[in-house]
């Protein structure tokens, strides 16, 4: 009996910079539960590392990797620009000014 070998799969890993670790980290957590891949296009992983985000994408064919890229990217790019509007004020607030120091 002949045993059929499963082709590896693909992936795609992009790294994602942020402004601080503290913004990867709001940012990886946003990702994990916002970008849930289309069905039947693969599997996302998030990691941080400092201040960049780095997201794998894995597929088992091009269709299925080239639909997890583009859900992913917009993903992205939303997630970017709610952080640039609404992170800054509220999260990198010097500790002094706080205190009215």
């Amino acid at each position: 009996m002949a045993r059929i070998r499963r082709a590896t799969p693909l992936q795609f890993i992009l790294l994602v910079p942020f402004r601080s670790s503290m913004e990867a980290q709001i940012a990886c957590h946003l990702l994990a539960f916002s970008a849930q891949p289309p069905p039947g296009s693969g599997h996302q992983e998030f990691r941080v590392s400092g201040s960049r985000v780095a997201i794998r994408l894995t597929a088992d064919d091009m269709d299925q990797l080239r639909l997890s890229i583009s859900s992913c990217l917009q993903e992205i790019f939303v997630l970017i620009e709610t952080m640039q509007h609404i992170l800054p004020p509220f999260f990198f607030v010097s500790p002094r000014t706080m205190n009215g120091g």
